[in-house]
């Protein structure tokens, strides 16, 4: 599978200049499979269709989400566009939970760390990534847990 054509992206962005520009979108819709001819057509009615809305609400769409809005708004007349913008703000969400695993990693597996074996590194790693449901755990309950679990310690926990 080919990667996701993000420069593409930028074409479903209000502050730039091609802005729901069919040639500009056209890798990206061709790349999730959208009906090419149908997103012509609604890109057609497009500057109309913004200039009114914009009119109407009596403000500027500035970001994504600003057009999102609008799009959701006459989503039976703009679905394949739609479908483009939701999954454009969705890539950068993903792409950025994926850099955190991967930075996580390289905080764990330092040389001083190097001969962690493989289980030990994915348990840390999780905990790291998962910080939040880590630090809301009661600490008494996992210690009570491992002490019942290995009772041949020479250091006893409770």
């Amino acid at each position: 599978m080919n990667p996701v054509p993000t420069d593409d992206v930028a074409a479903l962005h209000p502050s730039n200049a091609l802005l729901l520009n069919f040639d500009a979108l056209t890798p990206l819709a061709t790349f999730y499979q959208s009906n090419l001819d149908l997103l012509k057509s609604e890109l057609m009615i497009r500057p109309t269709t913004l200039a009114m809305y914009e009119n109407e609400k009596n403000m500027k769409i500035t970001t994504i989400m600003d057009l999102l809005d609008m799009l959701k708004i006459y989503k039976i007349a703009f679905i394949e566009t739609y479908k483009l913008a939701v999954i454009s703000a969705k890539i950068p969400v993903f792409s950025a939970a994926c850099e955190r695993t991967f930075s996580t990693l390289k905080r764990l597996k330092t040389c001083v760390r190097n001969s962690m074996t493989n289980e030990r590194l994915i348990y840390l790693a999780v905990t790291n990534v998962e910080s939040v449901v880590a630090k809301s755990s009661n600490i008494e309950d996992i210690v009570k847990e491992f002490d019942a679990a290995h009772n041949n310690r020479r250091i006893l926990l409770h």
